[in-house]
């Protein structure tokens, strides 16, 4: 996807449809990343400004993305769980799926916009001790202290109550309970 030219934004459900969204046919696909919970594409729109612009999809539960490398989507919205967005590009059409609407799509300025501040566990610079901290100075219940984007950004609720049975730690103990080993 990057460095795809967007040709054509397609629309099929106006929940997913956002301001500016017309901008973006004529503009280039720079990067694609993770963002916690959120999938962004980096957009050069054709503007005087060459301005740069990201677009953030977050899948919730039941969103999908899928690329086709056709021309043509196959499948019509009027399915059940159709595509809801399609982004045509001279190599494919990146499909938004999401049967059950739960899905967000924003379009941003600015990338600290969707920055929710917490630290990413994912990320190979991120110290250990730092999650400790950010997890034992709470008294609120450690699985809702994962949850909190604030802190740890990009855990959600299957994760956060995966990560507690492997560490055989009650979700409802208070963060600030907890051991340093644990």
């Amino acid at each position: 996807l990057e460095g795809c030219m967007i040709e054509n934004l397609v629309v099929h459900d106006p929940k997913f449809m956002v301001d500016g969204m017309d901008s973006l046919p004529g503009g280039e696909v720079k990067s694609v990343n993770r963002l916690a919970k959120q999938i962004v594409l980096e957009i050069r729109v054709k503007t005087p400004d060459d301005e740069t612009r990201w677009l953030s999809i977050h899948l919730a539960m039941t969103g999908r993305l899928t690329w086709l490398a056709t021309r043509e989507c196959q499948t019509t919205p009027e399915v059940v769980g159709g595509p809801k967005v399609e982004m045509h590009t001279e190599r494919g059409i990146l499909v938004f799926w999401d049967i059950r609407r739960l899905g967000r799509i924003r379009l941003v300025g600015s990338l600290g916009e969707l920055d929710p501040g917490g630290l990413d566990p994912t990320n190979p610079e991120t110290e250990a001790e730092e999650l400790k901290v950010r997890i034992r100075s709470t008294t609120t219940a450690v699985k809702v202290a994962l949850l909190q984007q604030h802190r740890i950004a990009g855990i959600g609720n299957i994760y956060a109550s995966e990560i507690l049975h492997r560490a055989r730690i009650h979700p409802a103990r208070r963060g600030c309970s907890l051991s340093s080993t644990e």
